[in-house]
């Protein structure tokens, strides 16, 4: 199973949006959200920042860290179109500074897990006050999403079978 990310653009706002995704049941992890918030999330769910580094080229150039695919054919539209509309809203003038900076940070060097640690606990203190907390940007597959892959929540097999107590 990889949890790949992907990144898209926000082209009303101009907000650059990242979420982790799940290839093994094929569902995101994460909802959509603003780079300080996504760094900030991998520090206080204690994923490392190694793939993320390694990766932040390719996530900038295709949308994915994925080598060989792109957010724009990876996803179909329907889930494009779910992925905009559940994107992290209401962000603050505050945090979406702090994404800029980072942006600018990762693109102007190749910091080490260590240096990407102490550059949020540093440089993203608006971001890391106002963060929402890791449940927040945490998402269960949805039953519209479950829709937009066509995905039958409520098999037969479940709706049809006498074994049950009412």
């Amino acid at each position: 199973m990889a949890t790949p990310v992907f990144k898209f653009k926000n082209e009303f706002s101009e907000v650059e949006y990242f979420f982790i995704y799940n290839t093994g049941n094929e569902c995101p992890v994460t909802k959509p959200m603003c780079l300080s918030n996504f760094l900030i999330y991998h520090l206080k769910s204690n994923r490392t920042f190694d793939g993320f580094i390694y990766c932040f080229k390719n996530i900038v150039n295709t949308g994915t860290s994925l080598t060989k695919s792109c957010y724009q054919t990876f996803f179909d539209e329907k889930e494009k179109k779910f992925y905009f509309e559940n994107a992290e809203k209401d962000i603050s003038f505050e945090v979406l500074r702090d994404s800029f900076v980072a942006m600018e940070f990762l693109i102007n060097n190749l910091p080490t897990e260590s240096e990407l640690q102490n550059f949020v606990k540093i440089h993203l203190l608006s971001s890391i006050i106002l963060f929402k907390g890791c449940e927040y940007y945490e998402t269960l597959p949805s039953y519209d999403w479950a829709l937009t892959k066509n995905i039958n929540l409520f098999p037969d097999s479940l709706i049809d079978n006498d074994d049950l107590p009412f």
